[in-house]
């Protein structure tokens, strides 16, 4: 899938990862996905013509519209429903500080 294999090298490289053990199973997998990419698409390619896009590309629009949809949805979701972690690390510091000061009541 597009992007992963760039993800994959900065997280090698970050987690120090050893150089040669990255390149060859990096070579191995560009060469299998390389080699079935090639493949899906001219067997694909060989199996469409025109007509049969026009046909289905409606259908192809608007899943890839109902997607969006979702994934904005679900994002929108997210943000409303679940705390930022900063305001949870908040929250924890100010019990610990109102534990202690109910610990020590003179202070």
């Amino acid at each position: 899938f597009a992007g992963i294999r760039g993800a994959m090298v900065i997280t090698a490289g970050t987690i120090r990862f050893n150089f040669w053990k990255f390149i060859i199973a990096d070579s191995i997998a560009a060469i299998f996905s390389g080699g079935l990419f090639m493949l899906l698409g001219h067997w694909l390619g060989s199996k469409l013509d025109d007509n049969t896009i026009r046909e289905f590309k409606h259908y192809f629009i608007a899943g890839a519209i109902a997607l969006a949809c979702l994934l904005i949805a679900y994002i929108l979701w997210r943000r409303k429903s679940h705390k930022a972690v900063a305001d949870v690390v908040v929250e924890k510091v100010q019990e610990k500080v109102h534990e202690k000061a109910a610990d020590h009541p003179g202070r």
